[in-house]
């Protein structure tokens, strides 16, 4: 039920979208949008969940990873 009811909300969605001059990350505008329904449907039809705690396997270079992320929503390029 959640596939069927995701996806006819996402096609509807990339009817609807001009992505000309998006951004890679603007791109994953669906994958965005994914997440935030999850939640939704969810709660909509009263399915229990537990958050957990995400654990990385390797080590993470947090610095390189910020600063990444900053340049990204500061300095965000048009790849088109």
């Amino acid at each position: 039920h959640y596939c069927t009811w995701l996806f006819d909300i996402l096609f509807e969605l990339e009817k609807e979208l001009d992505m000309t001059g998006y951004s890679d990350n603007d791109r994953r505008v669906f994958g965005f949008v994914s997440e935030r329904l999850l939640d939704a449907w969810l709660i909509t039809n009263n399915i229990s969940y537990e958050e957990l705690d995400l654990v990385y396997m390797e080590h993470q270079n947090w610095l390189h990873k910020g600063c990444a992320f900053l340049k990204r929503k500061f300095f965000p390029k048009n790849d088109e």
